[in-house]
């Protein structure tokens, strides 16, 4: 299975390391709650990582790719921040794009 291109700004970008940040304070119950877990670390240290190598003054957007269920667990865990938080509309737009290249 092909991976998932994400189109991102460094504004969205940081929105969703915003968002993923409190991961480490979440409770996930049980073997898939661990897995969920496992596989979002992942991806919080791939975005991290690219927020670090993308400096805040380049407003050029840019692609990032996730493997198909980064980018499945990721959209739920989005969706959830939006529902318990908030919503950010840079998340929004991330959780929507990621909804839509998933279906």
């Amino acid at each position: 299975m092909d991976g998932v291109k994400i189109d991102l700004t460094f504004e969205r970008l940081r929105a969703i390391n915003q968002a993923l940040s409190s991961l480490e304070y979440q409770v996930f119950g049980g073997r898939e709650g661990r897995a969920q877990q496992c596989i979002l670390e992942g991806v919080a240290r791939k975005l991290a990582k690219k927020q670090i190598d993308k400096f805040p003054g380049n407003s050029k957007p840019f692609k990032i790719e996730v493997k198909y269920h980064e980018a499945h667990e990721l959209e739920l865990y989005l969706r959830f921040v939006i529902r318990i938080k908030g919503g950010d509309y840079r998340v929004q737009l991330v959780a929507d794009q990621l909804h839509q290249k998933l279906s």
